[in-house]
């Protein structure tokens, strides 16, 4: 789980680190790609970029939204006795 993956404004957040994950690395190498051929380096640079960013923010657009826990207490899934109540 990543910090603050479970926030109203992560989805928006991860989207918009894709698109600027992917969007860079495409202008990155059309750079790369003007002055010379890619090298296998450059090549293997770009795909590690892409197989550390994507995976976990995909996997926080994938994520159903959240659901706050129910909070603690003694009498959370059953009813208080009707012998507690009357003490």
């Amino acid at each position: 789980m990543l910090p603050y993956s479970n926030r109203s404004w992560s989805k928006r957040v991860a989207g918009a680190v894709i698109a600027a994950t992917l969007i860079g690395l495409a202008v990155t190498a059309i750079l790369i790609r003007r002055a010379r051929p890619l090298d296998v380096a450059e090549i293997a640079f770009i795909v590690l970029m892409l197989l550390a960013v994507l995976p976990p923010n995909i996997a926080i657009l994938r994520r159903p939204p959240y659901q706050a826990p129910h909070p603690p207490g003694p009498n959370v899934d059953r009813p208080e006795s009707p012998a507690r109540a009357q003490a």
